[in-house]
């Protein structure tokens, strides 16, 4: 048996990868304020943190 996997096994590895990290990316950014809202702020206001 060969030690490495498949082309398309390590395709589909790395979709897994990839897949992961983008539900990381979207459950981390729940509750951020979406550019809309930013849109409507002052520059400063937006650099404050959203925990103070």
């Amino acid at each position: 048996m060969d030690p490495f996997p498949s082309a398309p096994r390590k395709i589909g590895i790395g979709m897994f990868i990839a897949a992961v990290g983008f539900v990381i990316m979207a459950v981390g950014s729940i509750g951020l304020p979406t550019p809309n809202d930013l849109a409507h702020t002052t520059g400063d206001s937006a650099l404050l943190p959203i925990c103070s």
